[in-house]
């Protein structure tokens, strides 16, 4: 049909009530007299009086359609209709049904808008707001209902308020923002949920209310599962959300769940329809839901508790924030917040719950209880790399064991306290704590304890360079995890010498440990774990030149940081991926990156990393002959370097000062810096930069015509280079011996014509 060409009547439904007001709007539409006749007949015989195509649009056509008393001769009207061949029919309808009177062409269902349209609908509105973050937070908000966003771009639009003032007055007046007065659907959207709410079939099953007010209340929705805790029987429950369903009042996001829009969230709970004993039930079965599925990732029950906690996340965390704040049984409370967050250390860190429990149940804790609280919270801010309050929560949660003489819980905390240390590069200390408390956890009897200690001293001893003792403490420590059954501690330790493999140059032994150790993770559901080994393999890529895997690897790895809300891991990715644009000569985005890392490094504390950041940096400036910025930013890493101890770091940052001096001639004070890196290098055992001082120095000899001296180094160096497998470094290494013995054969050539004296 020629739209173009199609005469259109539009009827009105809303104030349907009977089937006479029914076929008055048609009639009234149409312009027919139905006091001649018999309404239905004249209204046919009109239609079928005109040799053109008619479109009939019917508006809100629910009010006739869910109404039992009209719906029948409603049928009998429009299946009339629909048997006139020139005519289209077209329903506004609430809800997804489409009305069983005729085969209906299929039409995409209403619903929100995405993002950017309903952006653009309300810039047209709204024309002088600006189209920012502000502008995007309010439209989600609203979950970009259509109305709601036009109702709020109305307002923009008559009082001039920014898209920022409304995101703060909608947390405080909520359905308030959506009515600009007058008693128009169009002009107020609770009239329109109102229309809604008071149709026939929701009239005729009060449980489609009481479900709908649960919906609304708890800000995800909620599971199936939970609506299973109300006192409704299946059927009543079924009949409840199929009503809800057919009028577009809930929807569901996945299986198994159901939610609401906003607007109607912020209605229902405007409007209190909620029963006492729904709201009791429903929270009960959430809080049982956290205190019994806090499980570690090693246990086997862990993947499916963890999925159960994680659909159920936010609603916990709702349930469980309102009990404290109303201080409801906060020592029964403290339990479930403790297995909670214990779920929560191990997918997404966050320890709010925990604060705020503390700060509300100062004296309503037992001491053993509100040790455990500050001791996860403390394990909490250190994945989130709030080392300093980390600290100070598992030193005051140490004190208050030691005081009830918990020598579990003690050295529990003292090995945290280690670790975070260790992460502060502070190795001696770091290394005191971890022993303390291995030695507690061999007085105890507690294996585990003593395994993760000596993972932990065995990392100390990898950041420190020392290889061989590094690995002899992973080992032993992987071998107590295997004998106790702990998989993650022993996945760890795998990674960890996959890494230790990587630094030795040994790649292809590095990429088997740490597929081994990533494999683990994924069986257990350890996200961070996975994240963890996607680094390492994509560091380990990098070094084999195979760029565009690695950033790939770390690109993943980065987005499950970013979701862990892990911004040391966050800005490791980010390092590493500077790194590689680097190797790629693509020097913007190698800058943009780093500094982005080096950012977050600083507000975090993590001064090795920053470090490396400059390393990073120099480098760039230096192949873009910006040899004095580069200096500087060198220096400075050395500083650091020096001053955490990292010896590698600070050996490498001479080695550059040394070859950057090389490049501009400075033979004598690159020769200095470079003699002075490579005994560090072979201090602790790193044979590849030992090898490359060699390399740097035989080039400033053969500049300096010094052919005999530079031979025997760059020998030296090449036996390194074949030994360690890296037949390209040793090739340039042959090159270089080429052209000596060319340099000596016509010196020796010289002397013999007695050219030289």
């Amino acid at each position: 049909m020629c739209i173009l060409h199609t005469k259109r009547f539009f009827i009105p439904c809303q104030p349907v009530t009977t089937t006479s007001t029914f076929l008055s709007a048609i009639a009234s539409s149409l312009d027919v007299d139905i006091t001649k006749g018999d309404p239905l007949k004249l209204i046919i015989n009109t239609l079928r009086a005109e040799n053109i195509p008619l479109m009939l649009v019917f508006d809100n056509a629910e009010s006739f359609w869910f109404d039992y008393k009209i719906q029948p001769h409603a049928r009998t009207i429009l299946r009339h209709i629909c048997s006139i061949c020139t005519i289209t029919l077209l329903l506004t309808i609430r809800g997804t049904e489409r009305p069983n009177v005729t085969l209906w062409d299929p039409l995409p269902l209403l619903g929100p808008f995405t993002l950017p349209h309903a952006r653009d609908v309300f810039l047209q509105i709204a024309t002088d707001v600006e189209p920012d973050a502000s502008l995007d937070n309010l439209l989600m908000m609203v979950d970009c209902v259509p109305l709601a966003l036009s109702l709020l771009a109305r307002r923009c639009q008559i009082m001039g308020e920014s898209a920022a003032s409304l995101c703060s007055r909608w947390e405080r007046e909520h359905i308030e923002l959506l009515k600009l007065g007058g008693v128009e659907a169009d002009d107020n959207i609770d009239i329109s949920i109102k229309l809604s709410l008071d149709s026939p079939l929701m009239r005729g099953n009060g449980n489609a209310l009481r479900l709908l007010s649960v919906v609304s209340h708890f800000p995800a929705g909620i599971s199936n599962e939970a609506c299973s805790s109300m006192s409704l029987t299946d059927a009543e429950l079924s009949a409840a959300e199929f009503l809800l369903r057919r009028l577009s009042l809930t929807y569901s996001p996945v299986s198994g769940w159901i939610t609401t829009l906003e607007p109607i969230r912020a209605y229902m709970r405007q409007q209190d329809h909620l029963q006492v004993d729904d709201l009791h039930a429903i929270e009960n079965w959430h809080v049982n839901l956290a205190s019994t599925h806090g499980h570690h990732p090693d246990d086997a029950e862990f993947p499916l508790a963890s999925g159960k906690l994680i659909v159920n996340n936010t609603n916990i965390s709702f349930v469980l924030r309102s009990h404290i704040q109303q201080h409801r049984d906060l020592a029964v409370l403290a339990n479930a917040i403790l297995a909670f967050s214990a779920f929560l250390q191990w997918t997404r860190p966050n320890g709010d719950l925990l604060e705020m429990l503390l700060s509300a149940s100062t004296n309503d804790l037992d001491r053993h209880v509100k040790a455990r609280c500050l001791q996860r919270l403390g394990n909490i801010l250190l994945l989130q790399n709030q080392h300093q309050k980390a600290q100070l929560k598992l030193e005051e949660a140490h004190l208050v064991f030691i005081n009830i003489g918990d020598r579990l819980g003690a050295a529990q905390c003292l090995r945290s306290v280690g670790n975070i240390l260790r992460v502060r590069n502070q190795y001696k200390e770091a290394w005191l704590k971890l022993e303390e408390a291995q030695l507690i956890f061999i007085d105890i009897g507690d294996r585990l304890g003593a395994a993760q200690c000596l993972r932990s001293l065995g990392n100390i001893l990898r950041m420190q360079n020392q290889y061989e003792e590094a690995r002899l403490k992973l080992e032993e420590a992987r071998s107590i995890f295997i004998d106790t059954g702990d998989q993650l501690g022993a996945a760890r330790c795998l990674q960890l010498l996959g890494t230790i493999l990587r630094m030795q140059s040994q790649y292809e032994e590095a990429l088997l440990k740490l597929e081994e150790a990533r494999s683990i993770f994924v069986h257990i559901g350890d996200r961070r774990g996975v994240a963890r080994c996607q680094e390492n393999l994509g560091d380990t890529l990098r070094m084999q030149n195979q760029y565009e895997e690695a950033r790939s690897v770390l690109e993943e790895a980065r987005l499950i940081f970013i979701d862990l809300g892990d911004r040391l891991g966050t800005a490791h990715c980010l390092q590493r991926l500077g790194d590689i644009l680097q190797m790629q000569d693509r020097y913007e985005e190698a800058q943009s990156k780093l500094e982005e890392a080096r950012l977050i490094f600083i507000d975090i504390s993590a001064r090795l990393e920053v470090a490396q950041c400059l390393q990073s940096l120099a480098h760039i400036l230096r192949v873009q002959n910006q040899h004095n910025e580069a200096r500087l930013k060198l220096e400075e890493a050395r500083l650091v370097f020096i001053d955490i101890g990292h010896r590698l770091g600070a050996a490498q940052c001479l080695q550059s000062l040394g070859d950057m001096l090389r490049v501009q001639n400075h033979y004598d004070e690159a020769q200095l810096k470079l003699e002075e890196a490579r005994p560090i290098f072979i201090d602790i055992d790193d044979r590849v930069g030992a090898a490359r001082c060699l390399q740097s120095l035989a080039h400033i000899l053969e500049m300096q015509n010094q052919y005999e001296q530079a031979q025997l180094r760059l020998e030296e160096a090449r036996s390194i280079f074949i030994d360690l497998g890296d037949q390209l470094a040793a090739a340039q290494c042959t090159e270089r011996l080429d052209n000596i013995m060319r340099e000596l054969s016509r010196d020796q050539a010289k002397l013999h014509s007695g050219c030289v004296p």
